[in-house]
């Protein structure tokens, strides 16, 4: 299962949705967000599978702060990444090699 967010700030939310995901027994969880906080990143890499985030940032302000235009991402294209994910990581339902992190 992967847990996609476009705007993790205190992971506060996220760790609900963890715990939902967890509670239904979902195997794998792993979370995918473009930018977060360096300490929100370790707490949510302690409790789920892997944190997919390319900017890991020390002292975080906003998410309006990181981008230019901020636009909330379409259900095609969070369906056309998670299925980009599985392809790369995933092979007959399991994951073919162990990772905690993606970083392209």
């Amino acid at each position: 299962m992967v847990l996609v967010d476009e705007c993790i700030e205190t992971g506060l939310t996220m760790m609900v949705a963890l715990k939902s995901v967890i509670a239904q027994e979902a195997k794998n969880i792993y979370i995918a967000t473009p930018v977060l906080d360096k300490t929100v990143y370790q707490n949510l890499l302690s409790v789920c599978d892997g944190v997919f985030c390319p900017y890991k940032i020390q002292d975080y302000i906003s998410i309006e702060y990181y981008f230019r235009v901020f636009e909330k991402s379409r259900f095609e294209e969070i369906s056309k990444t998670v299925k980009s994910y599985e392809k790369l990581v995933m092979q007959d339902g399991k994951i073919k090699k162990d990772i905690k992190t993606y970083e392209e």
